[in-house]
């Protein structure tokens, strides 16, 4: 097996959550598994993303041949109440309409998983995911005295894939 590294200059991050996280030294690492499309090389067509807390209690075959069908990604909903699209964001943020209007009819939308990540990755560069995020936080950044959702990648991973997440059930075997 051949093993390469590739890097992931968190710099970039930082200068995005600018005033919005307080550590950015080590909250900046979450995001670059917004990055992975960009980092690896076109001839990769899917990557299986698992946090470091995600314990694989058996093979994870069964979900790196699940089918997204036209998404960019595959994870799985949580749908009940208090996991609703509209839960992660703060009033400041559904109170203003230049702000929520994009996705205001999708705050009852299930929120995901981003822990648990199948990435379609021409897809998801082809759609302009993590642009998408990266213009959400640097909204979050640019609205003085606002604090728009809780800390953390998921928020804006939300805004950006937005109903155009397949949904796959928890793998257990």
């Amino acid at each position: 097996m051949v093993q390469r590294r590739y890097k992931f200059d968190p710099q970039h991050v930082r200068e995005l959550l600018g005033h919005t996280e307080t550590d950015g030294s080590t909250l900046s690492l979450p995001y670059a598994r917004l990055y992975l499309p960009s980092l690896l090389p076109p001839c990769l067509k899917r990557v299986l993303f698992l946090d470091s807390d995600v314990v694989v209690l058996g093979a994870v075959e069964k979900l790196w041949a699940h089918q997204l069908g036209h998404q960019p990604l595959a994870t799985p909903l949580f749908c009940d109440s208090s996991t609703k699209l509209s839960t992660f964001f703060t009033p400041a943020f559904w109170n203003q309409r230049r702000l929520s209007g994009g996705v205001w009819e999708l705050r009852d939308a299930c929120s995901f998983d981003a822990g648990v990540m199948l990435m379609d990755l021409p897809k998801w560069r082809q759609e302009r995911v993590t642009a998408e995020v990266e213009r959400w936080l640097t909204m979050q950044r640019d609205t003085p005295g606002a604090v728009l959702w809780q800390p953390g990648v998921l928020p804006p991973l939300l805004l950006a894939l937005a109903g155009r997440v397949h949904a796959i059930a928890p793998v257990r075997v």
